[in-house]
Parts: C-alpha cells; structure tokens; sequence
C-alpha cells in the first residue's frame, strides 16, 4: 500500500494478523454508594499501521465494548475511535508507546460478560477479548 507504514512485517494477505491489546478491569466504588468497574484497554503502536494523512504518520483504532449481564441483557456499550499521530523520526522508533481508552460504568450487582473487540482502521486488523466479572452484593446494604 503507497503511502502506509507498517511496523508489521507480515504480509497479511497470506497470514492473518490479530491485534494483541491488554484489557484490565477495576472495580470502582462511587461516593454515592454505586458500585461500578473502570475499564482500561491499551494496544502498543506497533501492533497498528500508520498511514500518511497530510504530512504526518496516522494510525486509527476503533474500540467496541459491550457489557451484557446473566439474563442476556446489554447493560453497557460503547464504540470509540482513537488516533495516534507520530512524526516519520518518531515511527522508526515507536516501540514501548501506547494508546490507551479508559471508560467507566455504574452495574447493579450481578455477574457479567464484557466483549471488546480493537480494530485498526486502516488494516481491518482484528483483536477480540471476553472477560468474565462479577460485582459483589454491598456489604453494608440499605434497607
């Protein structure tokens, strides 16, 4: 492709290229006694392919989540793109930089599946992960 910069060396007509990213949740308790988890997603630029916008190196990922509770009910979702911009000095030396989306969501109690899956938009390169959680009945309920 002219124009499109690729730390990956792989041809990916012939092999199938997986985004790797790592997604770590946090539970959170709110102030106002809400219970809650703070999601947070992170690819390294090296997993993504750059592609020249105007006169600088640019990649694209798009991030989808979804949150579905025990009964098969969507609690949570979202879809964001994020957009990493490096100089050409910067792109032959892109290793240990990441871009990072944080996202936090208010749950009931109750078990969960989240779903996210990182796609760079220039590529179609595809990363899934399901994680499993639960949030924890209050110790201290209201009555």
């Amino acid at each position: 492709d002219v124009g499109k910069f690729s730390p990956k060396k792989i041809d990916s007509r012939f092999f199938p290229v997986d985004i790797e990213f790592d997604a770590k949740i946090e539970f959170v308790d709110f102030s106002d006694g809400k219970k809650g988890i703070a999601v947070t997603i992170q690819t390294s630029y090296d997993q993504l392919i750059f592609a020249k916008e105007g006169s600088k190196p640019t990649a694209k990922i798009n991030i989808y989540g979804r949150i579905t509770s025990k009964d098969k009910k969507t609690d949570g979702f979202f879809e964001e793109q994020l957009t990493a911009i490096v100089t050409t000095e910067e792109l032959s030396d892109i290793r240990g930089k990441s871009i990072t989306l944080r996202k936090v969501f208010v749950l009931p109690e109750g078990k969960y599946q989240f779903g996210i899956s990182v796609r760079d938009f220039y590529s179609d390169y595809l990363g899934i992960k399901v994680m499993k959680f639960q949030i924890p009945q209050s110790k201290n309920p209201k009555k």
